[in-house]
């Protein structure tokens, strides 16, 4: 701050001493002729360094709220979803088949991958139904969810490509990440 203050007064100094016709004080002459017009290969390596230092800071971060921007919209999507099941419920009396059922069949998570629908009301086969730790059933009318970033998921949430998956449990009761579940 105080070297701003100095270059602003030297200028002011300087435009002062042409207006008036007065010449410029010989302090300010010789720190404008002394011979150093460039940086130092320290000043410019300290700078380079600080300037590194900033973005090893704001990537990750930059990053993680992209992360958390798309899994809360991931989330929003999905419970707008849930509520065109639900009111496909409350009108047939039976949960759809399938999302195209209700006209969200083309609908895409936030990282480009469909969302999936699986009407387990009636399901006798337990080998596509979601788990949490391989024994309970996250929902006992319909599975819906996102496989989250990595596009990768598990039957189980328990397992690690099903950490970051976007999940209704508990028949609506949670809508989230499937880690904060565990």
């Amino acid at each position: 701050m105080v070297y701003k203050v100095t270059i602003m007064t030297e200028m002011l100094n300087y435009i002062g001493s042409n207006l008036t016709g007065n010449k410029m004080k010989s302090e300010h002459v010789k720190g404008l002729t002394s011979g150093k017009l460039g940086f130092t290969l320290v000043e410019l390596l300290l700078v380079a360094l600080i300037i590194g230092i900033l973005i090893c800071i704001a990537v990750p971060m930059y990053k993680d709220y992209v992360y958390k921007r798309r899994a809360l919209l991931a989330v929003s999507t999905l419970t707008q979803i849930e509520l065109v099941v639900e009111k496909y419920y409350t009108e047939k009396g039976r949960y759809p088949d399938t999302l195209d059922q209700i006209g969200k069949a083309g609908l895409k998570d936030p990282w480009g991958r469909p969302f999936y629908y699986l009407n387990i009301e009636d399901e006798p086969d337990d080998e596509q139904i979601r788990k949490l730790r391989d024994v309970h059933r996250l929902n006992r009318d319909y599975d819906l969810y996102s496989m989250g970033q990595d596009g990768l998921s598990d039957d189980s949430i328990n397992e690690e490509p099903s950490w970051d998956d976007i999940i209704r449990a508990y028949n609506g009761s949670y809508v989230g990440l499937a880690i904060d579940l565990i």
